[in-house]
């Protein structure tokens, strides 16, 4: 059986807290990460590009020197164009030019016209070339002819082209997808771990929290802090600390902002102390949180149980009152005790600011109708706009 104190219910609420700003914060820098990596990966292609590109216009206007050098323009021109023409259209510039500013342009290729402003003619000093300094990268180089005249040589290469763009966005993708998986990872974690609070520390159902358990912003009643041998033998929350209990709880849910339910339960035709044991065990084994269930005491053959329902609205607590009414079905099976059964009544804070005594009342009103009722439930649910004039009208 499994006993959580007020003190766990906050440490689990304030560390879910810490863990989703932690989970917040790490996506948010992981993102950034992934935006750095992002820049510094096109930055490390775009620079290794470039150094092939240079490379390349090395070799290129070494051959073009040559060339013009050694053979008459015509023969030149035509050995540049064999050149170019034999590379595989990767290895090659986006447009090469050879010429001189007093006697106009020599020659001059390009892999597509548009790269050029307008078609040169002999007479122009030199070729007007379309480029974006990003994704292009032009190369100069001037050699002197024998006759003692100069040429100049330019060379514009690509330094980021569909492939290597493509290499940089597919490893993006693949981090970021890495990312997504381990968001998702993370997530269904701790998903898993809060659909299974079995996993928590387990202790002693018949003793109630120690005062070094329990919530030191609100110190537990005396009641609360019977020792061991004092411990009543049904293993609930003694029915004197219960209005204290509830206080502290409808103040915390205030302050929080939560909504808080209370679930009055009357076990019907109880004569007997192994029955009343196995109701409050039922009560143990269902909810769980053994410090919030209280042992509301005995009334003729009635028997009485409380159970606090934190940050649950009435709905909420109407369906687990429900399932527990099924749980409870078939535990009576194993007593021998097919006619036990129970009615219960509910009540919730529902954003009023109402004391303990008001919501125990709102049950036990709930108990007296639900005891006529087909499904035995009922709740009592509260009108926050119409207890506000209730309030307002007595208070005047």
């Amino acid at each position: 059986m499994l006993l959580f104190s007020s003190k766990t219910t906050d440490n689990t609420i304030e560390m879910s807290r810490l863990l989703a700003r932690a989970y917040l914060l790490s996506s948010i820098l992981a993102l950034v990460l992934i935006a750095a990596f992002f820049f510094w990966r096109l930055g490390s292609v775009i620079t290794a590009e470039e150094e092939r590109a240079a490379r390349r216009f090395d070799a290129l206007s070494e051959a073009v020197t040559q060339s013009w050098q050694r053979d008459s323009l015509e023969e030149a021109s035509r050995e540049t164009s064999q050149v170019l023409s034999a590379r595989a259209p990767s290895r090659n510039p986006l447009v090469v030019s050879v010429y001189s500013f007093d006697e106009g342009v020599d020659y001059l290729w390009a892999q597509n016209g548009n790269l050029l402003e307008f078609m040169p003619n002999a007479q122009s000093s030199s070729p007007q070339i379309r480029m974006n300094d990003f994704v292009h990268r032009r190369f100069t180089r001037s050699f002197e002819l024998p006759s003692g005249g100069r040429r100049i040589v330019t060379a514009v290469y690509p330094v980021l082209t569909r492939s290597t763009t493509y290499a940089v966005l597919r490893d993006i993708l693949v981090a970021f997808l890495g990312l997504i998986a381990a968001m998702l990872l993370v997530a269904l974690i701790h998903t898993v771990r809060q659909a299974h609070p079995a996993r928590r520390t387990q202790r002693n159902p018949f003793v109630t929290p120690s005062p070094d358990t329990a919530s030191a912003e609100h110190p537990l009643t005396p009641a609360d802090e019977a020792p061991l041998d004092e411990a009543p033998s049904l293993g609930l929350v003694p029915r004197p600390g219960l209005e204290h209990r509830l206080s502290l709880e409808l103040e915390r849910a205030g302050f929080h902002e939560q909504d808080l339910s209370v679930a009055w339960f009357e076990f019907q035709d109880v004569a007997d102390g192994s029955l009343a044991y196995h109701n409050a065990q039922a009560i143990l084994a269902f909810f769980r949180f053994a410090d919030l269930c209280f042992d509301g005491g005995q009334d003729r053959n009635a028997q009485s149980a409380v159970v606090l329902l934190p940050n649950a609205s009435l709905p909420e607590a109407l369906a687990q009152v429900e399932r527990f009414q099924a749980f409870y079905w078939d535990e009576r099976h194993a007593w021998a005790r097919r006619d036990a059964d129970f009615v219960c009544g509910l009540s919730a804070r529902n954003g009023r600011m109402v004391d303990a005594d008001r919501i125990i009342q709102e049950c036990r009103a709930a108990v007296r109708k639900a005891q006529d009722l087909p499904g035995k439930i009922l709740g009592f649910q509260p009108d926050p706009q119409r207890y506000r004039q209730y309030i307002s009208g007595h208070s005047s």
